[in-house]
């Protein structure tokens, strides 16, 4: 399926990571190739990742996050990028989902219980690192980090469909296999653009 406005989110903190290199060698891909797209480096974002009312009371959204949502309602398909740490992904990345993604903005809650998605139309492509070999992280720790992305949050709010792929040990990873990843990446940013052959 071809994605003319793509949004790529940086959940990692560190704008030294890998996980940036792996959002620059998909931006590039698709630079590359005049897709339109933006990109969201939750790091260079000004604002409190606290929501510090919860639901009882409104915390006013930042100049930043305003940008962000509208960021969310202009794309056609949104790209995640994030490690796992402590089988979820970082504080960071949790606080702009708890203080963007808010009733009214990305879904409503009905009269009867139900929820409706304000994301419907949308499709997903999460691309996550971390050291957990492929078998434990997902018979012991059930992919924790996925379903919370995918299913609580994502597919909660009317996305579909959402691919995962998952790159490790990054660790122990050597400069050729990072190397591999990035290419992974760049042939996966084709294919969302409608350029590859996936």
């Amino acid at each position: 399926m071809k994605h003319e406005r793509i949004l790529i989110i940086n959940g990692h903190p560190d704008p030294q990571s890998f996980n940036e290199a792996i959002a620059n060698a998909y931006t590039d891909a698709l630079e590359a190739h005049n897709v339109e797209f933006r990109y969201l480096p939750l790091h260079r974002l000004n604002f409190d990742p606290n929501l510090r009312y919860g639901f009882r009371d409104t915390l006013q959204p930042e100049p930043d996050l305003l940008a962000a949502i509208d960021d969310l309602k202009w794309c056609s398909h949104l790209v995640w990028i994030h490690p796992i740490w402590w089988y979820g992904f970082p504080a960071l990345m949790k606080g702009f989902i708890d203080r963007a993604f808010l009733p009214g903005i990305t879904f409503h809650l009905n009269a009867d219980g139900s929820v409706s998605g304000h994301l419907e139309g949308r499709s997903a492509r999460i691309i996550a690192t971390g050291d957990t070999p492929q078998n434990l992280y997902t018979e012991t720790y059930a992919e924790s980090a996925r379903i919370q992305l995918q299913n609580g949050v994502l597919a909660y709010c009317g996305v579909s469909p959402i691919a995962y792929t998952y790159l490790h040990p990054v660790y122990a990873s050597t400069p050729e296999i990072r190397q591999e990843w990035l290419d992974q990446v760049k042939q996966l940013a084709l294919d969302d653009a409608g350029l590859g052959a996936g």
